[in-house]
């Protein structure tokens, strides 16, 4: 009987179905603005490896060059699928909740626990499991693809 994930049953987890689907989302785009382009990491700013159990920022700098949007969406490194205690699995720029800076960038925090009054701009990562995400931009425009846009690292925070 298979389980809530579309690529694990009680057996075996099912990598060629899984590689086919991830090899459809990662094919690169034949014409610059179409389609998306992703950005991931395993390591925080300082190079250490992303850990469940501690706290993280990521301060996405204002007017992401999209035409459509942007999202983060982070993964167990263990399963290479979701969080089973989480409760919101994706944010974004559509997020109507999304709190932005005055500046129009956004930060981003990632951890066990929500900051306090942040719990809008918050990703749950599980305690004990190390993980990543994929950054996701809709619609890339040339300042992607000529590295003129810069997206920080993840860093730590107490």
């Amino acid at each position: 009987m298979p389980t809530g994930f579309q690529w694990e049953t009680p057996n075996y987890f099912d990598v060629d179905s899984r590689g086919i689907g991830l090899a459809q989302y990662f094919c690169p785009t034949a014409k610059i603005g179409t389609g998306s382009f992703y950005y991931g990491t395993f390591h925080d700013s300082s190079g250490s490896p992303l850990e469940g159990g501690n706290s993280y920022r990521l301060h996405v700098p204002a007017n992401v060059p999209v035409r459509e949007f942007w999202s983060v969406t982070v993964y167990s490194l263990e399963t290479s699928s979701f969080f089973l205690n989480a409760t919101r699995l994706t944010l974004g720029s559509l997020d109507k909740e999304l709190q932005k800076n005055a500046d129009g960038s956004v930060d981003l925090y990632f951890g066990a626990k929500p900051r306090a009054g942040q719990e809008s701009n918050w990703l749950y990562t599980q305690p004990g499991q190390k993980w990543f995400p994929w950054f996701r931009l809709y619609g890339p425009e040339k300042a992607v693809f000529d590295k003129s846009f810069k997206l920080p690292d993840i860093e730590r925070i107490p």
